[in-house]
């Protein structure tokens, strides 16, 4: 399966609509926040982000909190947002679906990745 990159714009996206500046203080004030990379070289002001570099650093932050944040199924029931291990947004109409870390798939009561990652 090919790496999936994440633009600055979708990044933002993902952590509830942040403004850039939120992730320049990330990369500024976190040294394990996931560095970008620049497809164009040095020359290029574009970057890009690896989604799956993203999710082992988000696993890690909610792993060494205190309080483990949980996210709700369709079903009404909770998981550990450590237990999941990647999810997919299913669309305009659809919920998101989650995989854990057991290989079952959960749909999610959010409708974005950003309503799952500002939760």
């Amino acid at each position: 399966m090919a790496k999936k990159y994440l633009t600055r714009r979708q990044l933002q996206e993902r952590y509830g609509d942040k403004s850039h500046m939120f992730i320049e203080d990330l990369l500024r004030k976190d040294a394990t926040f996931p560095r970008p990379i620049k497809p164009g070289g040095s020359e290029s002001s574009h970057r890009l982000w690896d989604e799956e570099e993203l999710q082992n650093w988000e696993r890690t932050r909610v792993s060494g909190s205190r309080v483990p944040r949980m996210v709700k199924t369709v079903d009404g029931t909770s998981v550990p947002l450590a237990e999941i291990v990647s999810m997919d947004d299913g669309g305009p109409m659809e919920r998101v679906v989650a995989t854990l870390k057991s290989g079952e798939k959960v749909k999610l009561q959010a409708k974005s990745l950003s309503e799952v990652t500002a939760a």
